[in-house]
């Protein structure tokens, strides 16, 4: 049986790169020690129930616990090249403002550009008529 598990958090989901890294870690953890066979239930024919359809749809806790993990590790993979993206994002704005301070021109926030007004209006004016 193939199934996708999707790890949805208040800040976005996990296996798109959506949460917070701090929410991202302390799932990954947490999901780290989860044995599923520890679950509880309010009544022990319940727990029976669900104990008996893990082991005959998936073979034993240890395959689903296992399986558990793999799609965790995913979902972490996954915030990960996120968090390295924005880093990256945000070096790169750092360096241009830092460029166009040097040059003197102002900085166009997320271009990595510099803007330089004389150049601008060049490219726009009117040609003579």
């Amino acid at each position: 049986t193939s199934y996708e598990v999707m790890f949805a958090t208040s800040s976005g989901i996990l296996n798109f790169g959506e949460a917070s890294m701090d929410v991202s870690l302390s799932m990954g953890i947490s999901i780290s020690t989860v044995r599923l066979e520890d679950a509880t239930a309010s009544k022990l024919d319940d727990k029976q129930m669900i104990d008996t359809c893990v082991i005959s749809h998936l073979g034993s806790f240890n395959e689903i616990n296992m399986k558990l993990r793999g799609r965790i590790r995913g979902a972490l993979d996954a915030s990960k090249r996120a968090a390295v993206r924005d880093f990256d994002q945000v070096s790169l704005t750092l360096s241009s403002m830092e460029s166009c301070s040097k040059s003197g021109l102002p900085c166009l926030l997320g271009s990595g550009k510099c803007f330089d007004p004389i150049a601008h209006a060049s490219k726009h004016e009117s040609p003579p008529n």
